[in-house]
């Protein structure tokens, strides 16, 4: 059951992380310390990828799915885990697309099983605003630049479908 006053509270939340400087940094200086490998996922399906708008990103706010790969965790399993997470969607990967140099992230190809239209995902957690499909054409703005350079990989060797 959706908590009342939730969405005014989140957009609060990205307001401040936006527009107030020291919640910025405390966050910058939380990420950076957190050090986590990263997972990210391509979720397509017919010609489009879903988005999410990130309640906490300080850089960019629309972005890729994912998070955190937890000690001891394989990347497959943490990109599964987190995009049910944060948006409920149970995700098969398709392939895995590339480890970036640094390797601390690795992007994937996922699909939502028995999904017929671009629908909502059932529920976002907390850090997430909201939640688009979009087609490769039309990525909004605000999007993080690794991302789009990503999406646009992908659908241009035709692996978008």
């Amino acid at each position: 059951m959706p908590v009342p006053g939730i969405g005014m509270l989140k957009r609060l939340a990205a307001s401040l992380v936006q527009r107030v400087p020291l919640v910025k940094a405390v966050l910058r200086f939380g990420v950076a310390r957190w050090g986590k490998p990263g997972v990210a996922a391509v979720i397509v399906h017919d010609r489009k990828v879903l988005l999410f708008k990130h309640v906490f990103w300080t850089a960019a706010r629309w972005g890729l799915p994912g998070g955190g790969v937890e000690t001891g965790e394989d990347p497959a399993t943490a990109i599964v885990r987190e995009v049910r997470e944060e948006c409920g969607f149970d995700v098969d990967i398709v392939r895995r697309l590339y480890a970036s140099p640094s390797g601390n992230s690795t992007y994937f190809i996922c699909a939502v099983p028995g999904l017929r239209e671009h629908r909502p995902p059932p529920r976002l957690s907390f850090e997430i605003l909201a939640a688009e499909w979009f087609p490769p054409d039309a990525l909004p703005g605000g999007l993080l630049a690794v991302h789009r350079r990503v999406i646009q990989d992908v659908f241009a060797r035709g692996q978008g479908s």
